[in-house]
């Protein structure tokens, strides 16, 4: 899968001796990470504000664009400060769930770059959880679009049925996750491919694009209507990703997914 990198945030004004505004984004739980040095320097303090006044140029540094403010204790924070060097120095960015930092910027990188499959889930609930027959574990994404009110849609996985390299998909079954129904899948494609090249796009024909069968809530942990289509595709290799979620949230999650086919 392919998908473009996008960064969203909730913006706040800030007032300059009553007279400069300058617009500070902030994005909660990440930093960003650049493939360049990191950053021009490391600073310690006691809160996020002395590293704020770099942005501000209230220390001399005009250049500082962004940086990440980690939380280290309660009374200590580190912050590694982001230059507009930086960013034209780098060839490729991203930005890290951390719940211990808040990213700061009044610019962010103007580069944006194809990336492959972005898996951002925790530790026990990644992508084979959603092929495990239990409707009692999830796979929950939050995307690229980390921390935005789009965040997991575009996601998905791959999946290289055991039982035949030459199957034919005709139904998909969805199971909802465990809490925050805002997190249910309401559209997906299927995608199929008989390339042993999974990550490379134009290898995949889609075969259904449509609905989860989730529309109507089924509760927690249930399934909800098969969705059958007419399909005269055989493939080795099939793509999931999700288009579409039910509501307002930070992830897409689902406890199971049902391939229904002929071998």
């Amino acid at each position: 899968m392919l998908s473009v990198f996008v960064i969203l945030s909730f913006v706040l004004s800030l007032m300059i001796y009553d007279v400069e505004v300058i617009q500070i984004g902030i994005i909660r739980n990440a930093s960003l990470i650049l493939t360049s040095n990191r950053s021009s320097s490391t600073i310690e303090g006691n809160q996020c504000n002395k590293c704020l006044c770099k942005i501000l140029n209230i220390d001399g540094f005009s250049s500082i664009v962004s940086f990440n403010c980690y939380i280290i204790n309660m009374s200590k924070v580190s912050c590694d400060l982001f230059t507009r060097t930086n960013y034209q120095m780098s060839s490729d960015y991203r930005m890290n769930i951390n719940l211990n930092s808040t990213f700061y910027f009044v610019e962010l990188p103007s580069i944006t770059i194809q990336h492959a499959p972005v898996v951002i889930t925790r530790s026990d609930e990644y992508p084979a959880r959603a092929i495990d027959n239990s409707t009692e574990t999830k796979y929950l994404n939050f995307g690229a679009n980390l921390l935005t009110l789009t965040s997991g849609t575009d996601t998905g996985f791959y999946v290289i049925p055991s039982i035949s390299n030459a199957s034919l998909v005709v139904a998909l079954r969805f199971a909802t996750g465990n809490d925050l129904e805002q997190r249910d899948p309401l559209t997906v494609t299927l995608e199929g491919t008989n390339s042993t090249s999974l990550d490379i796009g134009s290898s995949w024909t889609l075969i259904y694009n449509g609905s989860t069968g989730l529309e109507s809530d089924p509760g927690r942990k249930s399934y909800g209507v098969q969705q059958n289509f007419t399909n005269t595709i055989r493939c080795a290799s099939y793509r999931f990703l999700v288009t579409s979620k039910r509501g307002i949230a930070y992830a897409v999650q689902y406890s199971e997914v049902q391939i229904i086919g002929f071998v």
